[in-house]
């Protein structure tokens, strides 16, 4: 019996856009204008907790020796790190210990 051929197709993390899926870009200007909407900062209302939260993660790479391989900050590291301090505030102030 005859070996099958195999095809394996590699494709960049852009290729989604040809297929009419948001580039990170207009995931991260979504999530801005709902951020807007939904979590102004009481400080500066023109901003909000998502803007906040990009801004800090990324003045926290450009200072690191180490950024220089970073570019930009984009939704899945502000969305992910959200979640990892989410479950502390919470806690810290409810005083109420939640497990997810």
């Amino acid at each position: 019996m005859g070996r099958k051929k195999k095809l394996l197709i590699t494709v960049g993390a852009g290729a989604s856009i040809d297929f009419g899926l948001p580039s990170v870009k207009d995931i991260n200007q979504v999530l801005d204008e709902v951020a807007s909407r939904l979590y102004p900062l009481e400080s500066n209302p023109a901003s909000n907790l998502y803007k906040y939260c990009l801004e800090k993660i990324q003045t926290y790479y450009d200072n690191e020796s180490k950024s220089k391989l970073r570019k930009q900050t984009n939704f899945e590291e502000i969305l992910y790190l959200l979640n990892l301090v989410a479950p502390v505030t919470l806690t810290q102030a409810t005083g109420v210990v939640l497990t997810l």
